[in-house]
């Protein structure tokens, strides 16, 4: 379900498992679109919701293995994602699944007004390209939860053992 690329972390700041400092190597975690479970015309399901938990955790794991085996990974201290959610799931019920999976919710950096229409406007239509069902009672509206992980908890809570 994800995508990652590896950048310099824009912050610092003290993970369960870990400091990350400001330009460490990280790992930042996109979903990827065109492969999350299609979203029901109706909207989201509790049986969608499971699905989707399923292969997250599959998705984890298949990182975690990652970065403990690719020697380019050594250096990575951490992994980061900002996933949207809308207005009407609200940001506790995002942060509840994403600390369920071990994600650390983190204050989020304030990104200008433009900035943020811009990227509503683009999750809109990437929504709308790859999984319309999702659009259901959804505007462009949205806001980003910041969340952290460290390599540490990633291996721990996703690792082979």
């Amino acid at each position: 379900l994800i995508r990652v690329s590896r950048m310099a972390s824009p912050r610092a700041l003290t993970l369960a498992g870990g400091a990350v400092r400001q330009g460490d190597p990280v790992l930042e975690v996109h979903l990827w679109n065109e492969h999350l479970p299609r979203i029901p015309t109706g909207g989201g399901t509790a049986s969608w919701a499971n699905l989707f938990k399923r292969r997250m955790r599959h998705s984890l794991a298949l990182l975690a293995r990652y970065v403990a085996q690719r020697p380019e990974c050594r250096d990575i201290v951490a992994i980061t994602a900002a996933p949207p959610f809308a207005r009407r799931l609200g940001p506790m019920a995002l942060a509840r699944v994403a600390e369920h999976l071990g994600w650390e919710v983190v204050p989020p950096r304030h990104d200008g007004a433009i900035h943020r229409r811009l990227d509503g406007l683009l999750m809109w239509l990437l929504i709308w390209a790859f999984n319309p069902g999702g659009l259901r009672g959804r505007g462009i509206a949205h806001r980003r939860l910041e969340i952290w992980m460290s390599r540490a908890r990633l291996l721990e809570r996703h690792g082979i053992s």
